[in-house]
């Protein structure tokens, strides 16, 4: 009761902000989850200087926002000198220096860089067509759980993740496919039956990736949760991890195929 009493509180307005709201809307929703989920990701891996990492590594959001074509790659380059420069500097006494600079910009790859391809989408594509990835994901993560709890009998990938079934991860991907062909017509019309059941399958896969991968990530920390932030979902990450592979899948999937905007 107390997760969706939480989800019917802040999802709506978060949809409504990001939909009608001014056109950096997305930028500022984007800027703040990813400044969360890294602090988050620093308290998982290391927990050393994890304000400065995250302030940094969120600073890479405005590029996607308003740069163009290669000038999203610029910011993660000079991030990469930066943090390894300041690394050596902070650390150049710890034998730990060089593992610390390689888990944040881990990190801020894993999470702002991933994450702002959802700006991408966007800025190229239009708001559908991130409206259909957040459909797609929580009604698949939604079937994944119900299935999973009442009829999961297989294991998933138990190493990682032992409540994870493949019953659930079947029925994650019939909840992914009916949600983009219902978007489909209204999204883009030429998209072939094929297409879109190739995108589906897609987004299904790496939603439910970056599921496992968070996962691994909190199963190596020794913990449950992310964090305590979202009361009856965890974490920020915990509610993050599908669409931190899927976003990126999506527009290069409509990149490849030269979908329309």
């Amino acid at each position: 009761m107390k997760r969706i009493l939480t989800a019917s509180l802040v999802i709506p307005p978060l949809l409504l902000f990001f939909t009608y709201g001014p056109p950096y809307a997305l930028w500022l929703i984007i800027s703040v989850v990813s400044f969360l989920g890294l602090m988050e990701f620093n308290t998982l891996t290391s927990g050393k200087g994890r304000w400065l990492w995250a302030l940094l590594g969120t600073g890479i959001c405005p590029f996607f926002q308003w740069g163009e074509g290669l000038w999203v790659i610029f910011p993660l380059a000079l991030l990469l000198v930066v943090i390894s420069s300041t690394s050596l500097f902070l650390f150049s006494q710890d034998k730990e220096a060089f593992p610390q600079g390689a888990l944040v910009f881990g990190g801020i790859c894993y999470i702002p860089f991933l994450l702002s391809h959802l700006l991408l989408l966007n800025n190229l594509y239009g708001k559908g067509w991130i409206l259909m990835l957040i459909g797609s994901v929580w009604v698949g993560d939604t079937l994944a759980l119900v299935v999973g709890t009442l009829w999961g009998r297989h294991p998933l990938y138990p190493r990682v993740s032992p409540k994870k079934t493949k019953e659930g991860a079947l029925a994650c991907l019939a909840g992914v496919v009916a949600m983009v062909l219902i978007f489909r017509p209204f999204l883009s019309p030429l998209l072939s039956v094929g297409q879109a059941l190739l995108l589906a399958t897609g987004i299904s896969f790496f939603a439910q990736l970056g599921d496992l991968f968070e996962s691994m990530l909190k199963r190596r920390a020794g913990v449950k949760d992310s964090g305590g932030l979202i009361p009856g979902h965890g974490g920020m990450l915990d509610r993050l991890d599908s669409f931190l592979f899927s976003a990126p899948f999506l527009f290069y999937f409509l990149h490849l195929f030269r979908v329309e905007g």
